[in-house]
C-alpha cells in the first residue's frame, strides 16, 4: 500500500469536526456577494489545481467551491485532477498522471501529503479543499510572487507559444501539458459519495511531460493529445520550486482564444 493512502483515510474518517459535512450537503458560494474576490485576488494568472476523487466524501464539496472560483476569478487557471489509487469503479474520471503528480507535490512542498480534497496554488502551497476561507487566503497571498503568462497560439492541431527570458532562478525546469476536458456531470454510483451528482469542470484528461527547458529554446510547437471531449490545454513550466509561467488555450472554439 503506498504511504499516501493513510493521509487520505485520516481526512476521510477523521475531518475536523464541524461543518465539513454540512458544506458537502448544503454548498453554497461561503463569501458575501458584495465581495469583489476577483478583484482582491488581483490580474496576475494563478494556477488553481484540486486532487481529487469521485469516492471521496468531503469532495463534492470541494468540487463545487473550485468551479465557483475558476467561473468567478477570470485570472484563475483551473486544472480538476482526479487521482486513481483511490477511485470508483464504474465512470471513474482518475488517470495516473494526477495520482503522479500529487506525489510530486508531496515530496516537494514543505509540510504537505497526500489526501483528498487537496488544492495546491502555484505549484507552491496547499491547503483542505473544503476550508473556504484558507483557500482563498492562499490565494490572495499568490499574488505577492506571481508568475508569468504564457500566450499560446495554435495552427491547426498545432500549438505555439514562447517560453518566457531565462534568468538563473528560472534554470533547470520542465515544460509540462496538460489537456482538460468540457464540463461533466454524473452520479456516483459507489463510494463515499454513492448518489451523489455532480458537475466537475476542468477536468485534467491527460497531463504530461513536454520536454526539459533551461531557457531555450525561443519558440516551442507541439500536438496535444486532444480528443472529441477536449475544451482547452494548458502549457506549464515548473519545477521543484512551483509554476514559472503557464498559459492556455480553449481547444473547443473555432478561434481560439488565449490566456
Amino acid at each position: 500500500m503506498r504511504f499516501f493512502l493513510i493521509p487520505l483515510m485520516c481526512l476521510l474518517f477523521f475531518p475536523p469536526l464541524g461543518g465539513a459535512q454540512a458544506q458537502q450537503i448544503n454548498y453554497a458560494w461561503p463569501f458575501p456577494p458584495e465581495r469583489d474576490v476577483a478583484k482582491e485576488v488581483g490580474s496576475d494568472l494563478i494556477v488553481l489545481e484540486i486532487f481529487t476523487t469521485q469516492a471521496c466524501m468531503f469532495c463534492p464539496t470541494a468540487d463545487r467551491f473550485f468551479n465557483d472560483l475558476i467561473t468567478k476569478i477570470p485570472t484563475l487557471i483551473g486544472l480538476s485532477c482526479h487521482i486513481d489509487y483511490f477511485t470508483v469503479k464504474e465512470g471513474s474520471l482518475a488517470t495516473p498522471d494526477c495520482s503522479a503528480r500529487q506525489d510530486f507535490y508531496a515530496r516537494h512542498i514543505e509540510g504537505s501529503m497526500t489526501y483528498t480534497p487537496q488544492m495546491v496554488i502555484n505549484g507552491k502551497v496547499d491547503v483542505v479543499g473544503y476550508k473556504t476561507t484558507q483557500v482563498l487566503n492562499k490565494l490572495l497571498g499568490a499574488n505577492q510572487n506571481p508568475i508569468q503568462s504564457l500566450a499560446l497560439t495554435r495552427d491547426e492541431n498545432t500549438v505555439t507559444f514562447s517560453p518566457p527570458q531565462r534568468t538563473p532562478e528560472k534554470m533547470e525546469a520542465q515544460i509540462w501539458v496538460a489537456v482538460l476536458r468540457s464540463p461533466v456531470t454524473l452520479t456516483a454510483k459507489s463510494g463515499a459519495s454513492a448518489g451523489q451528482s455532480s458537475t466537475y469542470k476542468n477536468v485534467v484528461q491527460s497531463l504530461t511531460k513536454l520536454q526539459d527547458w533551461n531557457g531555450m529554446p525561443d519558440k516551442i510547437s507541439f500536438t496535444p493529445n486532444v480528443t472529441k471531449d477536449t475544451e482547452r490545454v494548458v502549457v506549464m513550466i515548473q519545477n521543484e520550486k512551483g509554476i514559472i509561467a503557464v498559459g492556455q488555450i480553449v481547444w473547443a472554439e473555432k478561434s481560439p482564444t488565449s490566456d
